[in-house]
């Protein structure tokens, strides 16, 4: 019985070291939850940034998209009017040279009728 009360007062004078040992453990792990709420919270504000910011890159991408197609658009249409006059000129510059009119009642000096 004497080793029954030695064993037992040993564990009583050992609870209140183990209290002390969860004491601290259950205070780090609260201060660890804080550490980990206050990144989680700094990560979400981040994702939240990137999506705006990507929101208005793609916002822009599609802006810049339809500048791009009318500024191609506007290109071609004047590629095709230069390519056109182009073409005038050479057909112009290629073309044998036209004979003058020549008046159906002139005469040999070149004046009206001979009357």
């Amino acid at each position: 019985m004497g080793m029954l009360l030695i064993f037992l007062l040993c564990i009583l004078q050992s609870i209140p070291h183990q209290l002390k040992d969860m004491q601290k453990k259950n205070k780090h792990l609260k201060n660890e939850d804080v550490e980990v709420d206050a990144k989680l919270k700094m990560y979400l504000e981040k994702f939240k940034e990137l999506e705006s910011t990507v929101s208005t890159q793609q916002k822009e991408a599609v802006k810049n998209r339809a500048v791009d197609a009318s500024l191609i658009q506007k290109m071609v249409q004047l590629n095709t009017k230069a390519f056109a006059a182009d073409g005038d000129l050479q057909e112009k510059q290629l073309s044998p040279p036209r004979p003058p009119l020549v008046d159906s009642t002139a005469n040999r000096n070149g004046n009206g009728s001979d009357k």
